[in-house]
């Protein structure tokens, strides 16, 4: 049997130590990871949770435009720019979800939460029809074509 001399046992000590290093290196990336999964997680529930008590809008102001535009109710320009503003920033908030659902950040988009919100105020619908896929990306407007609003109603 072949003796192992000092300088051989230090050379593996230290190699334990590298291989050591990077085991710890993995698991402190994974857990990083699942931090900043966590945390695009949290935001896209406070972005929603926010959305919604803004669609609520206490003062009533916002929501009696947006049943003027439910109803088909003739708006001044002012209203029109604050409905269209309205819709623009829901539709925001979806293709940010969608891009972090795209990228693994969300692990899931509420789809069915968009198929209903759309369904209650069709006007929403008209807007994006008319005006606002054109200011989106073209895999964002194909996922709201496609995906929410199905071949039924799709828009473009």
């Amino acid at each position: 049997m072949k003796k192992i001399d000092l300088g051989q046992t230090i050379q593996i000590v230290a190699s334990l130590g590298v291989v050591g290093g990077i085991l710890l290196l993995a698991y402190e990336l994974r857990q990083n990871n699942e931090l900043l999964l966590a945390e695009a997680g949290q935001r896209a529930l406070e972005n929603r949770a926010g959305t919604l008590r803004g669609w609520a809008d206490d003062s009533g102001d916002m929501m009696q435009l947006r049943l003027k535009a439910v109803l088909d109710d003739q708006l001044t320009t002012e209203e029109e720019w604050r409905v269209f503003s309205d819709a623009g920033s829901l539709f925001v908030l979806w293709e940010w979800e969608y891009q972090q659902f795209e990228s693994g950040r969300l692990s899931y988009i509420p789809v069915a939460g968009y198929r209903v919100t759309l369904n209650r105020w069709p006007y929403l619908v008209d807007l994006w029809n008319a005006q606002l896929r054109l200011v989106f990306s073209e895999d964002f407007a194909r996922f709201i074509d496609e995906e929410v609003l199905g071949p039924d109603d799709e828009g473009g």
